[in-house]
């Protein structure tokens, strides 16, 4: 009984883990140990017998664990082998000259602020500090976000500035493919924040739109090529 108690116990957490997985994807890292938990059980010959009801000869039971166990190999091995033959090479030479100019014509405690995926190449590649990272499951890691991505809200830019400000960020960088995307499928940045912020709708162009077109009037650019526009804020 205090068995059987324990293995409903773990189909019961695999259960809860394989919710979690549903709802976020990330949390499949604990989805996974438990499948495997669950797994070994296959390889009890005890708890075997007691499924199929009735007792298995040892051979036969490590003859089908042998099995499967091969039936398993042949796809791990191919997929290995298949990962293995990837040769493959990213090549951004806009941002790869963007950041030669982080590195040669800022300061190592420059603190920057950017759309997130652009802030984590950003991190690695010059260890400039940054605001924004993609791990946002910090409550106050959310805050900075939306405070940095306002930028692609209607609102006030003199107060978006003075966000910047408050976060101690010397630079901001703005990527003018994803400012200026065609929003005909609403699903722009822009897009986004008129949702979440309906009052602002149709009341003007996006605060990176201003800063684009009025690039001297409210931060000044010190750097422009390829698409990044990078504008002083202290």
């Amino acid at each position: 009984l205090k068995v059987l108690l324990q293995i409903i116990f773990n189909m019961i957490q695999l259960a809860c883990f394989a919710l979690m997985a549903g709802m976020i994807m990330r949390l499949k890292l604990f989805l996974t140990p438990q499948m495997c938990i669950i797994v070994s059980l296959l390889f009890s010959e005890k708890f075997l017998c007691d499924i199929v009801g009735f007792q298995v000869k040892k051979r036969w039971f490590f003859a089908a664990c042998i099995a499967l166990l091969s039936c398993m190999s042949v796809a791990g091995i191919r997929n290995i082998n298949e990962e293995r033959n990837i040769i493959g090479e990213f090549e951004n030479a806009d941002m790869e000259n963007l950041f030669d100019w982080i590195n040669t014509r800022t300061l190592p405690n420059a603190v920057f602020a950017c759309s997130i995926p652009l802030s984590a190449n950003l991190k690695l590649t010059t260890e400039r500090p940054i605001v924004i990272h993609p791990h946002y499951e910090d409550t106050e890691l959310r805050k900075r976000t939306k405070q940095v991505y306002e930028m692609y809200s209607r609102r006030s830019p003199e107060k978006f500035i003075q966000a910047l400000q408050k976060l101690h960020v010397n630079y901001l960088i703005i990527e003018n493919w994803v400012c200026l995307k065609d929003s005909k499928d609403n699903c722009s940045q822009t897009d986004i924040w008129d949702y979440v912020d309906a009052k602002s709708r149709g009341q003007s162009e996006s605060i990176c739109r201003r800063l684009l077109a009025d690039d001297q009037k409210f931060l000044p650019v010190v750097y422009s090529h390829g698409g990044y526009f990078v504008f002083k804020v202290q």
